[in-house]
């Protein structure tokens, strides 16, 4: 009996130590839940059971200066998978793609990732919304998203820039000034079931996102339009496999206009406009052909599209640089305008060179300083480069800004490239008293230019002169900021009427608009490719302000590769220059001297080529063709049409083609 009461008793004992050894460890486990692991398992479980992410408040807008949007933003209704949430993906993915004509391998690609959201579809239509919300799809939200959206499209989208999905700029203005456009981003924090749905009795958290900035810009919208098409004509006319025009305040350091063929659309940045191997060329087949490409295939050449030219890419500026050394030599007392030089076609003050003037079958002769200018002669530039010596020469590149960057407010300007001045020997000292030898950008000459009309004072470029809040109050505004005054106000005068006679009497006749007073100065200089200049790949360039009595505006236009048989910058850019200038004069209550006088436009279809250029010089009208160059090709159309008036500076354009003429 004692035995067995002994037996039951260890089997009790063995029993409750068991128990009490389970309940031990039950303790602790929940001690350790309760305690150390408080923390994390919160965390899992809040993770499950809410969901959040960051809202962006409203992009700031940007504008022109008259008040035009150039960047605003609209909503898009944007499908939003959570790829934790859904388990058959393939079952998923060929589902929704029926629903939304999608790739199943695309969505499939997208959801196979370690993000917590992944965008399936933008811009839904209301249809497709409620397939969606009857559909029993889980996983996935209809969600606003606030669309960057460009309603001038490709017009200066270089400076404006576009933004990416996360809205967040990337070129141009939108990334210099993202700061300010984006604004504060916002939380929303929210209960929801397994099926990511929203738990009604769910206490959601939110902060709520600031809206960013405005941008009121210098650009003038009217006037860009009006560039964009010089530019485009331009590359069609010309051939080039790019076109640059830059207009500025010559007193305020604006930036008034920027616009640059090849360009894009910066609604959908990465589809070509155009072909990249020939801009010029507008066959759609091609140019569909190259947006069927995969991106590893277009990336280079759409990355170069994206670049901003006129502080990105460098040049040899030739013959428009002959006006910074003329300013350096006059405040220098170097030479005077009326000092005599002679061209016989050959440099000879520098042994073992072989430099010649751009005219050595025809020389200048003799000539003054000023008519050296105006004959853009390499032979007189090249002896004044001497008198300045290479100490004095840089000195001014420093003087005028050339040499170093502009502080313009666009992110990725270079400063230009320059040999160090200890070593720059004779020939090369005279070949950059001409403008080649070095390189600068577009934008480091306008502005050195403008210093050199607007009374000597350098002038940092800008883009952006206020920015305004959502109910329109400045917050912020920048007014001209001068660096440093270059050279004296009456060495600025002297250059002024010196590049009017450029256009007068000069190499720049084709900017000559009666009553504006237009002066400038023209370039063509030797592309540098593969480490030495290939004599058949120019830069043909114009650089001119207006009126010359006092300066306002500036113009600069750059034709990359121009083909054909007028290559030089007055050929291919003068008439559009004035036409710019003008334009903006015009705008502004300019008065001319004189009125521009309205012709009545001559019948030309018929006419040979040839024909047609003397009927226009007869009456003196300012014309360009479209088609082939051959001078026995007829004209086939006209713009405007015969029998009507000529005027505001339209150009005649006249369309040829192969054809026989009728005896």
């Amino acid at each position: 009996m004692n035995k067995q009461r002994l037996k039951l008793n260890r089997r009790i004992l063995v029993m409750a130590l068991l128990i009490y050894g389970a309940l031990f460890v039950v303790v602790a486990t929940l001690g350790q839940v309760q305690l150390l692991d408080s923390g994390e398992m919160t965390e899992k479980a809040y993770g499950q059971w809410t969901k959040d992410y960051w809202t962006q408040g409203e992009r700031g807008e940007i504008y022109d200066r008259d008040g035009k949007v150039l960047a605003e933003n609209i909503v898009s209704q944007t499908v939003i998978a959570t790829p934790k949430l859904i388990e058959d993906k393939e079952s998923f993915a060929v589902a929704i793609s029926e629903l939304l004509d999608l790739d199943p391998a695309e969505v499939i690609k997208k959801l196979e990732t370690e993000r917590s959201e992944v965008v399936l579809r933008e811009d839904l239509t209301l249809d497709e919304m409620k397939i969606l919300m009857t559909s029993d799809l889980s996983g996935i939200e209809i969600r606003k998203k606030n669309k960057r959206f460009y309603p001038y499209h490709e017009y200066a989208v270089h400076v404006i820039g576009f933004t990416n999905y996360d809205g967040v700029g990337q070129y141009g203005l939108e990334r210099y000034y993202n700061a300010y456009l984006a604004g504060t981003p916002g939380r929303v924090m929210k209960m929801t079931d397994a099926g990511n749905n929203n738990v009604l009795f769910g206490m959601d958290r939110s902060v709520q996102a600031e809206d960013g900035q405005n941008l009121i810009t210098a650009l003038d919208m009217e006037l860009q339009e009006l560039a964009e098409d010089e530019a485009f004509t331009i590359a069609q006319r010309t051939q080039a496999k790019q076109v640059q025009i830059l207009v500025m305040d010559v007193n305020r350091g604006e930036i008034l206009s920027a616009a640059a063929f090849p360009n894009y659309d910066g609604n959908s940045p990465t589809e070509f406009l155009w072909n990249p191997e020939m801009p010029s060329d507008l066959n759609a087949e091609k140019i569909a052909e190259w947006n069927r490409k995969s991106w590893s295939e277009i990336s280079e050449e759409i990355y170069q599209l994206w670049r901003i030219p006129f502080i990105m890419d460098s040049y040899e500026p030739g013959s428009t640089f002959k006006t910074i050394v003329a300013a350096a030599a006059i405040e220098e007392a170097r030479v005077n305008q009326e000092e005599g030089f002679y061209c016989d076609g050959y440099v000879r003050q520098i042994r073992g060179a072989d430099i010649r003037c751009w005219s050595w079958e025809h020389p200048h002769g003799a000539e003054s300083f000023s008519d050296g200018l105006a004959n853009s002669c390499n032979e007189v530039f090249v002896e004044v480069g001497q008198r300045l010596g290479v100490d004095t020469f840089y000195r001014y590149l420093d003087q005028f800004g050339l040499n170093r960057l502009t502080g313009v407010d666009l992110r990725g300007e270079q400063a230009g490239i320059y040999g160090k001045p200890e070593g720059i020997n004779a020939v090369e000292l005279a070949t950059m008293s001409f403008g080649q030898g070095f390189q600068l950008t577009p934008l480091q000459l306008l502005s050195g230019f403008n210093a050199l009309v607007n009374g000597g004072y350098l002038i940092e470029p800008h883009l952006v002169t206020k920015i305004a809040n959502n109910e329109g109050k400045v917050v912020e505004s920048f007014e001209p900021n001068i660096l440093r005054q270059a050279v004296s106000r009456e060495t600025s005068e002297e250059l002024r009427w010196m590049l009017r006679k450029v256009v007068e009497e000069g190499t720049g006749k084709r900017a000559d608009l009666n009553g504006y007073q237009i002066g400038g100065k023209t370039g063509t200089a030797q592309k540098l490719i593969n480490g030495s200049y290939d004599d058949g790949a120019l830069i043909a360039s114009f650089i001119a302000a207006a009126p010359m009595d006092a300066p306002k505006y500036s113009v600069l236009i750059i034709v990359d590769e121009p083909q054909g048989e007028l290559t030089g910058g007055g050929s291919t850019s003068g008439y559009a220059s004035s036409r710019l200038l003008a334009f903006l004069l015009d705008k502004n209550g300019y008065q001319p001297e004189a009125a521009w006088e309205t012709v009545l436009i001559p019948n030309l279809i018929g006419l040979t080529k040839e024909e047609a250029i003397e009927s226009c010089k007869k009456a003196e009208i300012p014309y360009r063709f479209l088609g082939d160059r051959e001078l026995e090709d007829l004209v086939i159309a006209q713009y405007p049409q015969p029998g009507t008036e000529l005027e505001d500076r339209i150009y005649l354009e006249i369309q040829i083609e192969k054809a026989e003429k009728e005896s």
